[in-house]
């Protein structure tokens, strides 16, 4: 009897495991911003549009266009779900038009730039939208990802005049805009930190300064 229950225990244990294995194998994966720039026939692109948002004080609306991919790699199905492009949609005259012609770049962040309010971090008008973008695979992985150089561009409120300001850019520190004019970005590029001032209304870096060495 004992040697019974051994043996039903064994079974069952071996059985769960082997479930746990099929089950990592063959469960569909789930991999966020990642462009796959080889061939692959096998692949499925779902392209989609997500819900519009408002601009605020101007007659835009802005809508991510998103690209959902499925495609078998090796034993098991893997999706990802990626932003590729934005449309913009004017609600006075009804055009509609696309921020770049094609959907061959990856973003990975957008944000509003606008028009300070008398008090607080607030603004009461979208003057324009940065972005930090992957154009190319800089490391040759035949992908565009994260670990690729980024950029960061800008446009008007409109999605008009998309404007590639910063480029070779490692990692993005992060941004602030002290006035309406103004938004400063710190990043690393080549082992070191800079900061750069970009005009806002012309799309312009002004000014770029190397920050002290953490050493």
């Amino acid at each position: 009897m004992i040697f019974l229950v051994v043996g039903l225990t064994a079974l069952a244990v071996l059985g769960y495991t082997a479930y746990r294995i099929y089950e990592n194998l063959f469960r569909e994966r789930s991999i966020s911003s990642l462009v796959n720039l080889e061939t692959d026939t096998h692949k499925l692109v779902d392209m989609s549009l997500d819900a519009f948002e408002s601009l605020k004080d101007t007659p835009y609306l802005m809508a991510t266009i998103r690209y959902q991919k499925h495609y078998r790699q090796s034993y098991y199905d893997k999706e990802t779900s990626i932003i590729r492009n934005f449309l913009f949609f004017n609600t006075s005259d009804k055009s509609a038009q696309k921020l770049i012609p094609n959907n061959n770049f990856l973003f990975l962040r957008y944000e509003k730039l606008g028009q300070q309010m008398p008090t607080g971090d607030l603004f009461n008008k979208v003057q324009g939208i940065w972005y930090e973008v992957v154009t190319t695979d800089s490391n040759n992985d035949q992908r565009l990802t994260r670990e690729d150089q980024k950029t960061i561009a800008v446009s008007e409120a409109s999605g008009a005049n998309f404007t590639e300001v910063i480029r070779q850019v490692d990692k993005l520190v992060g941004t602030h805009q002290p006035d309406d004019e103004t938004l400063l970005v710190f990043y690393a590029s080549t082992g070191k930190h800079f900061v750069t001032e970009i005009n806002i209304p012309t799309r312009r870096a002004v000014m770029t300064q190397q920050l002290p060495s953490l050493m």
